[in-house]
């Protein structure tokens, strides 16, 4: 019967299968970071060096081979396995970290990274893959001898001297040497049989299967193998296990901290006493069921060549962390995309989209954060957490930057869903090649609760939504095209400086909520360009409209009730004084009206002795002020109101 061979692997985003055929597996997509190449032949997942440091998906930390007591490493692949496990698990989980001491994060080629273990004699290998947790792991004083990997996460997490505890508030604080009752990790030894060992991987990994298909259910797992040829215990770590058709393990792929040593392992250059260049792997390891239900460890498909040259290796257990409930439930809320928007804290001036540092966690991040308080979260872990800017999601501008943080100067095109603006002060300043988009169709500017935006960034392909006495002003020449606009609630729009225009190409509506919420509809640019409005000017719902300069209609529709009080604010030259120009139609109230109309049938100057000698005229697709006679010097138009006299109205 012909076999299939799929792989199963944490190591991607959640809800996501893992499948692969033949000896080809794509893993671009999750242990390496996007557009990362791996190659999968001869049982080696291989990397270049260059690209791995790229990525925030794997990890395998080497060993010096030193022997000295104090220094070395020799012995400490257990100390190795536990820095992986933890580097993984905080690529998810670490922006939640609130304490005061820097956090080892990050890995290294560097030989420098190495010499706290190893100050008089050069490594082996010229450049391993060194991780700062495990720096930081013997900066804490264990020693150059055999270990469990427990002790390692143990330190990390909860020991809160010796350097370690970093996650105590999460998992419990406790002392070097005392036991941790709740169990920060999980160890099963009576792994004797293929699906025993199956049964302790999925949970290790965050694997949940359902129906023969494995889905990833937990973020930032990689499991610990315990392993031994029966006089000589080592620990590998865990990134995935591959199936065969029956569901049965075939293989598990793995990083081993002793590869770089060892050529009779990989092929690699490098042994012991002489010095050689790593590549860093991921092994394909098969695993074959002994007659005495132990697990052996082969090389090879055909189980012919045992996992290391000479020797026997059984697996013996399997060590997982056991992450606590309120770090998922604040994972899955800080990871939710399309609930949670990124909030401005005002730390950084520059919105600029940034690829994350892979040596960096988002509690070093600036500029943003996400607010997680979830009622499924503990009050005292309820907050705002750092997260790096992110290319599509919605972001929020308020009250979480203060007063004199509010001044973001916008890099580069960057791409929001929904930008809303909940707090007054707001500027966007623009930076090299600023431009700021809609992520996708639909995003959408809700500046409200009296909120208020400058803008001198092109804000291109937006519905705007302005209400609640709200301001969005344009200033400097910036050319911003919106897709459809919507005033409520005493809102304004408006461009104050020379060149500021507003381009509309979706609908451009004002309405009301009733009539003690005016709707302004606020054009104050008395300097050319005026502005230019690409889609009909609905204004029936609106309660006062004011223009201090000419709008542009370019052939499209306006439509005025006849209740609308406008406000003019114009320099007259003893000339037609047009507010509105190249309307295509004009309709007041359900009427449309022609050329040459006598507005006075609908409209009027209500208060008629602020400006004697004008009349209302509508010719040429231009409504405005026409003086009846010529006028000798120029007149400033105080408050002009245009109302409906019913009385006056023409009878139909």
């Amino acid at each position: 019967m012909k076999k299939t061979l799929r792989l199963f692997s944490l190591l991607s985003s959640l809800s996501t299968t893992f499948a692969a055929t033949g000896d080809i597996i794509d893993l671009t997509q999750g242990y390496v970071a996007d557009g990362v190449a791996a190659t999968f032949s001869g049982g080696n997942v291989t990397f270049g060096k260059d690209e791995l440091q790229k990525s925030t998906r794997f990890y395998d930390s080497q060993k010096g081979w030193v022997a000295d007591t104090k220094y070395g490493d020799s012995q400490m692949c257990w100390a190795h396995t536990a820095s992986n496990m933890i580097q993984y698990w905080q690529s998810y989980y670490g922006v939640f970290y609130k304490g005061s001491t820097p956090l080892p994060y990050g890995s290294d080629y560097k030989r420098e990274l190495y010499n706290i273990m190893n100050p008089s004699n050069s490594p082996i290998i010229t450049d391993p893959m060194r991780l700062q947790v495990m720096k930081a792991l013997k900066n804490s004083g264990f020693p150059n001898s055999g270990n469990e990997v427990a002790a390692g996460t143990n330190w990390f997490f909860t020991w809160v001297d010796s350097q370690g505890g970093y996650y105590s508030d999460y998992f419990g604080a406790i002392h070097s040497g005392q036991s941790n009752p709740d169990g920060q990790t999980a160890t099963i030894t009576a792994v004797n049989s293929l699906s025993t060992l199956k049964s302790a991987l999925l949970p290790a990994l965050g694997l949940t299967e359902s129906n023969g298909t494995c889905r990833q259910t937990e973020s930032g797992l990689i499991a610990h193998l315990n392993v031994t040829n029966g006089e000589s215990p080592h620990t590998l770590t865990c990134y995935g296990l591959t199936t065969h058709e029956d569901g049965s393990i075939k293989s598990l792929l793995i990083a081993d901290s002793d590869d770089c040593r060892l050529p009779s392992y990989e092929g690699t250059t490098g042994s012991t006493g002489s010095s050689g260049t790593y590549m860093p792997r991921l092994t394909q390891l098969f695993v074959q069921a002994a007659t005495d239900g132990k697990l052996a460890l082969y090389s090879d498909a055909a189980y012919s060549t045992p996992f290391i040259s000479g020797y026997t290796y059984y697996i013996s257990g399997v060590t997982q962390i056991n992450t606590p409930e309120v770090l998922k439930n604040m994972l899955a809320e800080y990871s939710d995309t399309e609930n949670e928007a990124q909030v401005w804290n005002g730390s950084s001036s520059t919105w600029d989209v940034k690829t994350a540092d892979t040596n960096a966690l988002p509690t070093e991040a600036t500029g943003w954060d996400i607010l997680v308080d979830g009622n499924n979260i503990d009050s005292e872990h309820r907050g705002y957490y750092h997260t790096y800017a992110a290319d599509g999601r919605s972001v929020e501008f308020g009250d979480h930057a203060a007063e004199n943080q509010r001044d973001v100067t916008i890099v580069g095109t960057v791409s929001a869903q929904n930008i809303e603006v909940t707090a007054t002060g707001y500027h966007f300043t623009a930076g090299e090649g600023a431009a700021l988009t809609a992520a996708q169709d639909g995003g959408t500017i809700n500046i409200r609760n009296g909120a208020s935006l400058t803008s001198e960034v092109a804000l291109t392909n937006r519905t705007v939504l302005i209400e609640d006495n709200a301001l969005l002003e344009l200033t400097r020449q910036a050319s911003v095209q919106l897709r459809d606009v919507t005033l409520q609630g005493s809102a304004t729009i408006s461009t104050t400086e020379s060149g500021a225009t507003i381009v509309v190409t979706g609908n451009f509506t004002a309405t009301s909520r009733g009539a003690a919420t005016p709707v302004t509809f606020d054009l104050r640019s008395s300097i050319p360009p005026e502005p230019n409005l690409y889609a009909d000017l609905d204004l029936t719902g609106a309660t006062s409209v004011t223009l201090d300069c000419k709008v542009n209609m370019n052939g499209h529709e306006l439509r005025l009730s006849e209740s609308t009080p406008i406000t003019l604010n114009l320099s007259t030259e003893g000339t037609a004084v047009p507010f509105f120009s190249n309307i295509g139609k004009l309709f007041i109230g359900e009427q449309e009206i022609s050329y040459g109309t006598d507005l006075s049938s609908y409209l009027t100057i209500t208060n008629e002795a602020d400006f004697p000698g004008y009349t209302l005229s509508y010719t040429d697709g231009m409504l405005s002020m026409a003086p009846l006679v010529p006028e000798p010097t120029t007149t400033t138009l105080g408050v002009l109101a245009l109302a409906a006299l019913t009385s006056r109205r023409r009878r139909r």
